[in-house]
Order: C-alpha cells, then structure tokens, then sequence
C-alpha cells in the first residue's frame, strides 16, 4: 500500500478536479479488492501474534492461530473478540503503551513515535496511543480518501463541529490533503493556515 498526499486519478469530475483520490484502489473489481484485503489481515494477523505478547497470549488463550483465518468471513467469525477494557487493563500491566503496542525504538536508539495520543478516559482509564509517521501517514491519506470520496475538494470551505489543532487523525488528513478545501475559521478548521491557497 502506498501513502498518497494529493489524488491519483485519470478521471475527473464535473468540477475538473480528480475523481478519485487512488483510481486503482477505488475502482478495483470487488474480488480482486477483497483478495488484497485478505492478504493484508493475514499479514497483520502474522504480525501481531508474532511481535505482540498481548496478542500473543490472548489468541492462545482462545486456541487462535492466524493460519485459521483463510476468507473474510473466517476473520469475522474466528478471531477472538478484544475489548478496550482488556486494553486498559494490559496498559497498566504494561505501562505505558501496553504490550498491545510495538517498540518504536530505532536502531540508533532514537523514538520512532511520531504523535501522542490519548483517550479522554470517558469509560474509565484514559488510554494512551503511540504512533509511528508510517502509520500516521497512512491514517493521513485513508481520511483525505474518506473525504474526498464524500465530495470535498479543494474549492470547497469545510466548517469542523470540534476544536482541531491538527494532532488527531483529522490533523493526519489536513496534511496530506495540503489545503484541499478551505476552512471557514482558523478554530473551526482542520487545515493549518500556513497550507491555505
């Protein structure tokens, strides 16, 4: 999978802009689609329970092993459920990222993480979630595809309902989309001014 930061697309739209954000992976032939998405949770599925203890000790536990999941439907159906609950209880068993989380330590020793993130902690325990820049990037172009899939371009004015100041996943999605829709405040916004055309 690749991070994109603008849309990759022949098509366009009745605006002129690109009609999709990734053309090949938004008009993929559903069997081929679910195909990639199997091999991806298998991948993930082989990561975890290797690199994981919480993974780990939990699908053993349940007498899960990843090479069971063969079709979307055995993911659904065979992969034991986890709860935030259990998350919160392996954080502070595990402090501070739980042993749900990977070491982001680089071979140099220096910090892989990239944000910070927390819960509010409305259920309880407020958990906290370190993330890589591989995965924020990634995050960052899932949500520019989610909104431009909805339509948003970059003539359009966005009105944000919440504060952002760009450290969420929306945060992740204003930087890839580099000011693709023009917000209609400075605190309504999930665009850094400094990206406005």
């Amino acid at each position: 999978m690749t991070s994109a930061t603008a849309p990759r697309a022949v098509a366009r739209d009745d605006r002129g802009f690109p009609r999709f954000w990734d053309e090949e992976r938004e008009t993929r032939d559903p069997r081929a689609r679910d195909a990639v998405i199997l091999d991806r949770v298998q991948a993930q599925l082989r990561y975890a329970y290797q690199e994981l203890p919480f993974y780990r000790r939990h699908y053993d536990a349940h007498g899960f092993r990843p090479e069971q999941v063969r079709s979307l439907e055995d993911f659904t159906t065979k992969v034991p459920v986890i709860t935030k609950k259990m998350l919160v209880a392996d954080q502070i068993e595990h402090p501070p990222f739980g042993s749900y989380t990977r070491d982001f330590t680089a071979a140099d020793g220096s910090s892989g993480i990239a944000r910070i993130h927390g819960s509010s902690g409305t259920s309880g325990t407020p958990t906290m979630y370190a993330v890589s820049r591989a995965d924020w990037e990634r995050a960052a172009d899932v949500h520019a595809m989610a909104q431009w899939c909805a339509g948003i371009r970059p003539d359009d004015v966005a009105q944000v309902g919440f504060p952002s100041d760009c450290s969420s996943a929306a945060g992740a999605s204003c930087r890839a989309w580099n000011g693709s829709a023009r917000p209609s405040s400075r605190w309504a916004s999930p665009i850094p001014r400094s990206t406005w055309s």
